[in-house]
Order: C-alpha cells, then structure tokens, then sequence
C-alpha cells in the first residue's frame, strides 16, 4: 500500500475495515473520515454489508433425491419363462405320458423282436456268379 492516501481509494478503505496495513496510513485514513463525509459513508456502508455477511446462514438445502425405479417390460404371460417348479412338473407330466403309451403299446417285459430280413435282402439274383482272377505274375 502506498504511504499516501487518496480519497475515494476503495481498496484502502476495505484494509482499514478489516484493520489491515501499516499503522501510519491507518492513522491518515482515521484522520480523513473525520474530515470527508463521502468516504465516511463508504465505510459505513462496508461495515453495514460486512456484519450482513458474517450474519447470514446459507439455507439448509432439501435433501429429496430420489432415484426412480425402473419398471420391467410387462410381457404376455405365453412369453413369459416359466418358473422351475413349472418345468419339472412338465417334465414329469411328459414322462408319465410316454410311459403310460408304451404300456398300452404292448408288453414293456416281452423281449423285443428280431426283424424280418426277408424283407430287407434283395431278391436272389438268377445271374450265375463269375469269378474273375488274373494272374498278376507274368505282368
């Protein structure tokens, strides 16, 4: 800070406010608002805006979040997968199908039966065979 004071120096007023800077120059600054009624203003004004500030309390803020919870696509129930209590009971239901069909098919103990191959090999063929060597010695 300069040893001069000036008047309507706004920054040398707020050092004097907050009791800041060199003692000699707080003394000039003192004696000049007895004298000037502008400066002395300003300064009452400083000090009325500095006791605001160190009054006021910032406002307790509302503390709502909220997450929003997302909904699940509803499907159609014939989409939808089943649980696994359903697909046992299924599985079992098939198997009891199955079983009482075989059961009604024939004897379940009875050994199975051989197929025909009479039906499964050709016809004999009236051709006579003819058998084809070659005498690979001589070659």
């Amino acid at each position: 800070m300069s040893e001069t004071f000036e008047c309507g120096d706004t920054g040398a007023l707020v050092a004097y406010l907050y009791e800041e800077g060199e003692p000699e120059i707080r003394e000039v600054i003192a004696g000049h608002l007895t004298r000037c009624a502008a400066c002395s203003s300003e300064i009452d004004g400083l000090r009325l805006t500095r006791q605001s500030l160190q009054a006021w309390v910032p406002p307790m803020p509302e503390l709502t979040l909220q997450m929003p919870v997302p909904t699940p696509a509803r499907m159609p129930w014939w989409r939808a997968p089943l649980p696994a209590w359903a697909q046992a009971a299924a599985a079992v239901l098939i198997f009891g199908v199955g079983l009482s069909v075989g059961l009604v098919r024939g004897d379940v103990n009875a050994p199975p039966q051989e197929p025909r191959l009479s039906r499964l090999r050709p016809p004999p063929s009236t051709h006579p065979r003819v058998a084809i060597s070659r005498d690979w010695s001589n070659a």
